[in-house]
């Protein structure tokens, strides 16, 4: 930044094409338009970037792309550590999602992934599947508490299983805190 020179320029696109290549859809169109908000730095340099259905992951220092994978989010986030990518799903279909394609804002789905930031792998076995679109999420350093509509569970970061077996039944759930015996 001090001296306004390129360090260094990664093609994303080609790596976009090439998935779509390999999943049988179209071609890419050979413009980008990245909507705000979608790229995030974590504290170990790296650059996690989401362009149409796709997220990356470079090297911020040497622009090496590491990863690519095939993904359509409405928010990405880091666990603690900072070791996995959280992907809440976009809703696909549905009038609302239509009506807000073109302004870059997504509607969440019932779905949350989990990708290691170092290699793109699938984390978990299976995606978190809540009972209803997802409302929020919070990462807490221990477990990651997934609210829907009608309640909310908390989850395991290695695992992306339930911690608890029933998810709590409430509407309008603000904040998951623990108490003084550990309970929630």
């Amino acid at each position: 930044m001090t001296d306004n020179k390129l360090r260094w320029k990664t093609d994303v696109m080609k790596a976009g094409l090439q998935l779509k290549a390999e999943s049988d859809e179209e071609p890419a169109e050979e413009s980008i338009e990245v909507p705000s908000y979608t790229t995030i730095v974590t504290s170990d340099k790296h650059l996690l970037y989401q362009y149409k259905k796709s997220i990356a992951c470079l090297e911020a220092g040497s622009g090496n792309l590491l990863w690519v994978e095939k993904a359509e989010p409405a928010e990405i986030l880091l666990s603690p550590g900072e070791k996995n990518v959280l992907v809440i799903e976009a809703e696909s279909g549905g009038l609302m999602a239509m009506a807000l394609a073109g302004t870059g804002v997504k509607i969440k789905s019932k779905k949350i992934q989990a990708y290691d930031l170092l290699t793109g792998k699938k984390a978990w076995k299976d995606e978190i599947e809540a009972d209803e679109k997802v409302r929020w999420v919070d990462t807490h350093p221990d477990f990651l508490t997934v609210v829907h509509k009608n309640g909310c569970n908390l989850y395991n970061y290695a695992t992306g299983e339930k911690l608890w077996k029933k998810d709590f039944d409430g509407r309008r759930v603000t904040e998951i805190l623990p108490n003084a015996e550990g309970t929630w």
